[in-house]
């Protein structure tokens, strides 16, 4: 961990990161305003994941006066290029100077990080948390939707669509990094994202979604020809499969393929025994939309999405 702290322009107050002992505090901080229920697991999660080092925390801070926590904010570095921003949190009485603060330390350690893109998800594209976004630089790009299908919605058979689906070997790294960027061009889903970062960088952060050993990566195939990839995870505390990323190449959209490539990957979370199956979506991408609706997915959550390079 590196040696952060910050002495704020409040006297008594310091902007430090979080060390073992306040990790969970900070991360109760942070996920204050979600239900208890889906707060828990994900908390407890992130604090497995760190202790089994596949997810650092070092970005992870908290603010302190005369030995009260007051706020918390966390610059997560998903990969060498990218990192995600969980806004600062801190109780109202507080909010405006520990928030910008709080800001100012996270937006220095993408800078000593040398991380390219950071990006925010919040709420709202208007108000303070927004406003507050845009006077450092970030700017706001789309709305991104959270879907979820339920167990009684996945199909009950394999699917029938003449396509084939082969896995993804560690020695296939060159022909998956061909097809990702294939299924880039000309795509719909945060086009503006396209180009900030590499293709190994966007792989190399998928990889760090879900469990570490399991490979559910699958290129999907049609004549012989890679036409696209659906790469999975599975979440087994949670008892869910998350779609993490799913592409066609452009020559084979509007052909309704890309409903048959989702139907499989939903009957292999019932094959899993999967509870729920999530995914994330530009709610500007109209063709997955209506892809992912028509497979019995649902709209949990609309945030929007926030946008900082360096």
């Amino acid at each position: 961990m590196l040696n952060d702290m910050r002495r704020s322009e409040h006297p008594n107050t310091e902007i430090r990161s979080a060390t073992k002992p306040d990790q969970k505090l900070a991360l109760d901080l942070l996920f204050r305003s979600q239900p208890v229920e889906s707060s828990l697991p994900q908390i407890s999660a992130i604090l497995e994941q760190a202790e089994s080092a596949s997810n650092s925390l070092d970005g992870l801070a908290i603010a302190r006066r005369n030995g009260q926590t007051l706020g918390a904010v966390w610059l997560q570095v998903l990969t060498r290029e990218t990192a995600l921003l969980w806004p600062p949190s801190a109780p109202a009485t507080h909010s405006n100077e520990l928030a910008r603060e709080l800001l100012v330390w996270a937006c220095e350690q993408a800078i000593t990080r040398k991380v390219r893109l950071v990006q925010v998800l919040v709420n709202s594209s208007e108000g303070e948390d927004a406003t507050l976004l845009e006077q450092f630089g970030f700017h706001y790009t789309t709305d991104v939707l959270s879907l979820m299908c339920h167990y009684d919605r996945l199909p009950q058979s394999k699917p029938i669509s003449g396509l084939d689906f082969e896995l993804c070997r560690s020695t296939d790294r060159k022909r998956l990094e061909a097809v990702v960027a294939a299924t880039f061009q000309g795509t719909l889903d945060c086009p503006t994202t396209q180009g900030l970062r590499s293709v190994a960088d966007a792989i190399e952060g998928y990889e760090k979604i879900g469990e570490l050993g399991q490979n559910n990566w699958l290129f999907v195939r049609q004549n012989g020809l890679d036409i696209g990839c659906l790469l999975l995870a599975d979440h087994s505390h949670e008892n869910q499969w998350e779609f993490v990323y799913m592409g066609l190449v452009e020559s084979a959209r509007g052909h309704h393929l890309g409903h048959f490539v989702v139907d499989y990957g939903c009957w292999l979370a019932r094959c899993k025994g999967r509870l729920h199956v999530f995914l994330a979506v530009d709610a500007s991408n109209t063709p997955a939309m209506k892809t992912y609706i028509g497979a019995g997915f649902e709209e949990t959550v609309r945030r929007c999405l926030f946008l900082k390079t360096y």
